[in-house]
């Protein structure tokens, strides 16, 4: 898997550098935005415990409003900027492939790894029809959570011990809840079955 993931990031840098550029600037805007959406509230709450200005409350709030909506809207203008160069990769493919079966030997086209090869191929670029390069952008989405998640580390790491084990507590009590209503759930559903 990861030497198609390589060699669709050659291809695609290759075809249209931008598209590569595009999907990694995704998800880094992708990736900051929670962590603002963490980090900016903290100011707000050190601003209502400490000297209680209004203004500068104020000032927090309308940033991270603006913040939202300025990141929201770029990362819809860019994702509809990476479907459309994701179109015109799909149709470079489309014309690599047809090159490649040109000039192949016409013995291979009747061997049975030949056309398991070509299936895997298919089911990896286009993903067992979610679209092609589906993968290839699923793994940028990782690389966008993981940058949020390292960000969310950094920022429990400052954090008195006290509330990060009462968030951890709290995080195991639910995951323990959930996972008995689905048993619970499971054992209803085959039931009426």
């Amino acid at each position: 898997m990861l030497k198609g993931l390589l060699f669709f990031i050659k291809f695609a840098w290759k075809e249209k550098k931008s598209y590569v550029i595009l999907n990694a600037v995704n998800q880094l805007l992708s990736g900051l935005l929670p962590l603002l959406i963490i980090a900016i509230p903290a100011y707000v709450i050190d601003e209502l415990m400490g000297q209680q200005r209004i203004p500068v409350i104020f000032t927090y709030v309308i940033v991270l409003i603006c913040i939202i909506f300025v990141n929201s809207w770029i990362v819809q203008h860019i994702n509809l900027l990476i479907f459309t160069q994701r179109v015109y990769l799909a149709a470079c493919f489309g014309k690599y492939m047809h090159k490649k079966l040109a000039n192949t030997d016409f013995c291979n086209l009747e061997k049975p790894s030949f056309h398991e090869m070509s299936d895997k191929a298919k089911k990896f670029l286009y993903c067992d029809g979610r679209g092609f390069a589906y993968v290839l952008e699923s793994s940028f989405g990782i690389i966008g959570k993981v940058i949020t998640l390292l960000g969310i580390i950094v920022i429990i790491f400052t954090m008195s011990a006290w509330i990060v084990i009462l968030f951890f507590t709290m995080i195991l009590i639910s995951a323990f809840i959930d996972a008995k209503l689905k048993e619970k759930n499971h054992k209803i559903s085959m039931e009426a079955v």
